[in-house]
């Protein structure tokens, strides 16, 4: 069989057409429906959209509790990432199209049933509540931060302890690491675009969120004014990690 789905793929025109070839990989399965992560960037889904085949699931997280689990699996978190993170919320709250359907990742977890009903109406096929299964065919055990802060990613890394069933894991979990001063930071750095809403939170955090970004702001302005001037001598900007060596 994994020859028969390599024939498909290498076959399939025009190969850009993603949801087309997942289709044609469902036939050849057997199967009518298949998921994939190719398409996570959503700057994508007009033109997997283009096709009649494509559905478009978007599911956003609490912009905490996501800021949260990627600080804590990537530590430090750059400008850009915030940005990246704002346009999303942007796209997930803007974005509109009869073959896309937005699902918030907390009601996915606290009310399971009727979120899959919901999806499961739009999409014209039943997707039922069941044990989640991992790439080895034994139980997905949910893997949060705490397992991948480590590069700990692997089906046998996965917490035991918890249900292989969405919705298993702690929802308020981010609050145990995310401090007043990071939630500041995010009310600042990112717009939730009305899809949740902004807790407030003290005044020292606030002062110390304002300050941070002030000279986040200050060293981009500084930064673009050096590499004007590096530019017309072909030179640039770069950042090197401190454990390398030349």
């Amino acid at each position: 069989m994994p020859d028969e789905i390599t024939e498909v793929i290498s076959k399939h025109q025009p190969i850009n057409d993603i949801a087309s070839l997942l289709a044609a990989v469902g036939d050849k399965l057997g199967v009518r429906v298949i998921g994939t992560k190719w398409t996570t960037g959503h700057n994508y889904a007009p033109e997997f959209l283009s096709s009649k085949d494509g559905y478009w699931l978007e599911i956003i997280r609490q912009p905490y509790a996501t800021r949260a689990s990627e600080e804590l699996r990537a530590g430090n978190i750059f400008w850009t990432n915030f940005k990246d993170h704002e346009d999303g919320l942007r796209f997930a709250s803007t974005f509109r199209h009869e073959r896309f359907h937005l699902v918030r990742y907390e009601e996915l977890c606290a009310d399971t049933d009727n979120c899959l009903k919901g999806i499961s109406d739009w999409l014209g096929e039943e997707i039922r509540n069941t044990e989640l299964i991992n790439p080895l065919g034994g139980k997905f055990h949910p893997t949060t931060s705490y397992q991948t802060q480590d590069g700990k990613s692997s089906p046998e890394a996965q917490d035991q302890t918890l249900a292989a069933v969405i919705g298993s894991l702690d929802l308020n979990r981010w609050r145990k690491t995310f401090t007043p001063k990071q939630m500041a930071f995010t009310n600042l750095a990112i717009d939730f675009y009305g899809l949740y809403e902004k807790e407030p939170t003290p005044l020292p955090a606030t002062a110390h969120a304002y300050l941070k970004l002030f000279k986040i702001k200050t060293f981009r302005v500084v930064r673009g004014f050096i590499l004007g001037l590096l530019k017309p001598f072909g030179l640039t900007l770069t950042r090197v990690r401190k454990e390398m060596s030349l």
